[in-house]
């Protein structure tokens, strides 16, 4: 990932300080990030031109088709199957995944120009919006793995309470003055003069307000019990034509 997305970044970064890109990286005179890969793609030559332009197609099409199978399998199963019709038929199934795909995906093309993706660029809008569940998700696993005293509950904390907890502090600005923690790198004027937590460091943040919550959990919480997780075997069994 460094050579691959960082590198490009940089060198883009470089390019459009010097001078050399003109205002390729620019519309209407402000600077969009999200045209750094288009911009030096235009630099290499024609064969090598083709080719990464197909690898990012490839990456595309690749990524999406990975959602909306998720997107499928989770509505039909989990909640069309077990919710609303247990004894729905296989081939109505299949049928109700592809109705849920094109749903997902016109909903997808109707909301993306509300939520603002362009002002902030394609990538970091991703990176922030996935890191209301990763701190919480990287906590749970750190300490699942390394820390056997961590119970089932602190796990179900660490996915609920770091959602929560990333949606405060995103909104927090709108209710409270944050220019304290300016001097110290934990907040910046967005231009308005409301003093915001930067993405990253709210990651940061969550990560330990998590941690910590699951520590209180399995310990202080837990009065000496360790309540494990009850992983049904019969979920690893195979087919013996499989075998």
């Amino acid at each position: 990932m460094p050579i691959i997305v960082v590198m490009p970044g940089i060198a883009a970064f470089a390019l459009d300080r010097s001078g050399v890109l003109g205002d390729a990286m620019r519309v209407g005179g402000e600077l969009n990030p999200d045209r750094a890969y288009p911009t030096l793609l235009a630099l290499l030559p024609s064969g090598l031109k083709g080719i990464a332009f197909a690898a990012l197609t490839a990456a595309v099409v690749a990524s999406l088709a990975g959602k909306a199978n998720s997107i499928a399998t989770i509505f039909t199963l989990d909640i069309y199957q077990k919710r609303l019709h247990p004894d729905v038929t296989e081939k109505k199934m299949v049928w109700i995944g592809r109705m849920t795909v094109i749903v997902s995906m016109l909903l997808a093309v109707v909301i993306a120009p509300l939520m603002g993706i362009d002002k902030k660029g394609g990538f970091q809008y991703i990176q922030e919006y996935t890191g209301f569940v990763s701190p919480g998700i990287l906590a749970m696993f750190l300490l699942g793995f390394f820390w056997k005293k961590t119970t089932s509950s602190a796990a179900m904390f660490a996915t609920v309470g770091g959602l929560v907890f990333s949606i405060i502090l995103k909104f927090l600005p709108t209710m409270m003055d944050l220019s304290f923690l300016a001097p110290i790198g934990f907040a910046h004027d967005n231009g308005s003069g409301v003093y915001e937590i930067p993405f990253l460091d709210r990651m940061f943040i969550v990560f330990w307000l998590v941690v910590a919550g699951m520590v209180l959990l399995s310990t202080v919480f837990a009065r000496g019990k360790v309540k494990a997780l009850i992983v049904d075997t019969k979920l690893f069994k195979v087919d013996g034509a499989f075998a």
